[in-house]
């Protein structure tokens, strides 16, 4: 079975371009609204969203940190397609936990290698593992969760797609040390440019989240970041 993909622009014009561009790689849904959107997204398995960022009932950013503050659609990748080019929206889009940003015009070839790509690698950690544990910290890979493992008990901890993304990244490399280019290609990609900082930034806010597990995360000066804890069997 194809892969289900939602479009959420209210440009009938555009409607055409992405059957052309999606036809062969999965089984599109249209959305004119993000009330069309929610509808949809009740009734149906969706593995992709390409999301418009101005809409006739709301704004796509908006939309978007709701997506990723529900459990039923937190693990589903989003996709800006927008005619809104200007570097800061693309950062707030990809900040709010979206896979990419692609602006409008779009070449037809070059959306369906992004979506195709996205995919990928979503149905691929779908069906990988349901979760996996590193130190006390136990990563639920289906819901975005981290839980915190001590004291014979789970603390589910509050962290942001983003931090997720780049914690997951961490963990799954125990004991390499990751730049931060390499961390922004990971959870951002490489089609955007993300500051150093910022980088920095989101790890500052993962350490005081993990409390007594702060010192999984040790700061290589000049080089980037690495993870400590071994895995758990």
């Amino acid at each position: 079975m194809m892969p289900t993909v939602l479009a959420v622009d209210d440009s009938k014009e555009i409607h055409p371009f992405l059957k052309t561009a999606l036809s062969q790689t999965c089984s599109l849904l249209l959305a004119g609204s993000l009330k069309e959107a929610e509808e949809i997204l009740s009734k149906n398995e969706v593995h992709l969203i390409l999301l418009d960022v101005s809409l006739p009932d709301g704004s796509g950013f908006d939309f978007c940190t709701t997506l990723q503050s529900q459990d039923s659609t937190q693990k589903i990748p989003v996709i800006f397609l927008t005619g809104k080019i200007g570097v800061g929206d693309k950062v707030l889009g990809l900040a709010l936990g979206a896979e990419d940003y692609v602006t409008k015009p779009f070449d037809v070839l070059e959306l369906r290698a992004r979506v195709e790509s996205k995919l990928k690698k979503f149905l691929y950690y779908a069906k990988e593992e349901t979760y996996f544990q590193r130190g006390s910290l136990k990563f639920e890979l289906s819901t975005y969760s981290i839980y915190l493992n001590e004291n014979n008990g789970n603390q589910k901890l509050n962290m942001t797609p983003i931090e997720f993304k780049l914690l997951l990244k961490l963990a799954r490399s125990p004991g390499y040390v990751l730049s931060r280019e390499q961390l922004i290609d990971s959870v951002w990609g490489d089609s955007v440019y993300i500051e150093d900082r910022s980088v920095d930034r989101h790890i500052s806010s993962i350490r005081k989240k993990l409390g007594t597990c702060s010192s999984y995360i040790r700061t290589v000066p000049g080089l980037g970041y690495q993870f400590l804890a071994e895995q758990q069997h």
